[in-house]
């Protein structure tokens, strides 16, 4: 019992959760270079799988709200996850699994932003969560991509080309760190819409951050003084 309560401590359901992240952004491109496209989808689902989980061990003891929410959300996720997986070639599954991928990540990044701005003290929970945070604002923005080129085909590729799941990620956070590449470029007008935003939101979620982690710090240390 005493193993259980310090497993789910804050710090460590803040570092589950961003290593779950971490691995869904980075596992699929090694095994993209060694078996290929099919393989990848399934170590995607699969690191998906672990964020879903990663996700109720977080909110084990937040509160029955963040629960009673996150658990369908979660659930209708996988369950989208896995019959789109396994069905690779519908499209309308495809579309109906982004947009519960969607749901669930909006969800996720909601609740740990809120927590993060509402902690009253910078700890090692609160700075995994804020790397967290910027993950999972990397990874909706790939889906927000793969759903518009979903809609309205070859938003962001020439028609001669395909883009797979994980170079939607990969262009998530290069225009995330306005890095610019220029290898994928935007081609439709929504599309262009979703760059502008991400990357605004990108730099926005940096500065706000650090504005209020520091102002965290500060007030801690001056309660600490008095």
């Amino acid at each position: 019992m005493a193993f259980r309560i310090k497993f789910l401590h804050r710090d460590n359901r803040y570092l589950i959760l961003l290593l779950s992240l971490m691995a869904t952004v980075t596992l699929p491109a090694f095994s993209l270079l060694i078996a290929g496209d099919d393989i990848s989808d399934f170590i995607f689902a699969t690191c998906f799988t672990g964020i879903v989980l990663a996700g109720f061990i977080w909110t084990a003891s937040e509160s029955k709200l963040q629960r009673i929410i996150g658990t369908p959300l979660g659930l209708l996720a996988l369950v989208g996850l896995w019959i789109k997986t396994i069905l690779t070639d519908d499209t309308t599954l495809e579309i109906a699994d982004t947009v519960l991928s969607l749901c669930f990540f909006n969800f996720l990044a909601f609740t740990l932003l809120r927590n993060i701005f509402r902690s009253k003290e910078v700890n090692l929970g609160i700075i995994f969560g804020s790397v967290a945070g910027y993950v999972t604002i990397g990874i909706l923005g790939g889906l927000w991509m793969n759903l518009v080129d979903l809609l309205q085909p070859y938003s962001f590729h020439p028609e001669m080309a395909k883009l797979n799941s994980y170079d939607y990620f990969y262009f998530s956070f290069v225009t995330m760190t306005t890095v610019g590449f220029g290898d994928i470029l935007p081609q439709s007008p929504p599309a262009k819409s979703v760059i502008i935003f991400l990357s605004l939101i990108g730099q926005l979620y940096l500065t706000i951050l650090v504005a209020v982690l520091v102002g965290q710090f500060l007030a801690k240390r001056q309660d600490q003084s008095e």
